[in-house]
């Protein structure tokens, strides 16, 4: 037992008229022209070989046509698909193992994961043995089992590349601006941090040929001991030779 599919009515019966004694009238041209049994053959020579124009619109829409009907048979075989498929299918040992594998520490992956770390280390100035606690490894073994959280001494050096990088290029920024720039500004600070730990830096700044502020902080570094006027003397002119700097200062 099978279920007959009902046709759809060709469209070049836009066209054309059903008449009486199996023929059908064009209306365009009001020519009367002989139907076996329906066959549209007949209508479809006379369209375009009188009315081409009128007969490669009939071609387009039948394309579009046939393209809408396969869409709906291929969105109603994945659906028919989707139900044969038992609801709950089991795994195979290769997505299982996917999904734990971690990810190499070369992969893309690792590597975009480890910046962020080493950014929200920076930022945040929170401890690096926070990365070794159970409970902070524990937040990416839900977001992602696949992850690599590295030790904390680990994570220290790679803040410290960082630090070297971001050190140099700033240096390099400056080097380029002295032989531009008339005069620079110096200011120093000196901090104690919650946890106890002092901190010494030092900020440049200088107008641009531009007439535009730039100020740079090249230099934060611990400062344990006294903050005697001698020691933060000497701290400051090592800052200074490192930056390459032969200048007056008032």
């Amino acid at each position: 037992f099978y279920k007959r599919v009902k046709m759809a009515p060709s469209l070049l019966w836009d066209h054309f008229v059903r008449a009486e004694g199996g023929s059908a009238s064009c209306k365009l041209c009001l020519r009367n022209l002989k139907t076996k049994s329906g066959n549209t053959t007949s209508l479809r020579k006379h369209l375009k070989a009188a009315h081409n124009e009128q007969f490669q619109a009939v071609l387009k829409s039948e394309e579009e046509r046939k393209r809408k009907k396969e869409e709906e048979d291929n969105s109603k075989k994945r659906k028919r698909t989707e139900e044969d498929e038992p609801k709950n299918k089991q795994p195979k040992l290769t997505e299982l193992s996917d999904r734990f594998v971690k990810y190499s520490a070369s992969s893309e992956k690792q590597k975009q994961f480890d910046q962020a770390m080493v950014a929200f280390l920076a930022d945040t100035f929170v401890s690096f043995n926070v990365t070794g606690q159970d409970t902070f490894k524990k937040l990416f073994d839900i977001a992602d089992k696949k992850l690599t959280v590295k030790h904390p001494t680990t994570y220290s050096r790679m803040v410290m590349d960082t630090a070297k990088t971001t050190l140099n290029q700033v240096c390099g920024i400056i080097a380029r601006e002295k032989a531009h720039i008339p005069s620079v500004g110096i200011t120093s600070d000196l901090w104690t941090s919650k946890g106890g730990d002092s901190y010494i830096s030092l900020t440049l700044s200088w107008i641009d040929p531009k007439w535009r502020m730039q100020r740079f902080t090249p230099f934060v570094h611990p400062f344990p001991g006294r903050h005697t006027g001698v020691r933060i003397s000497l701290e400051l002119d090592d800052m200074m030779d490192d930056l390459n700097f032969d200048m007056n200062t008032d």
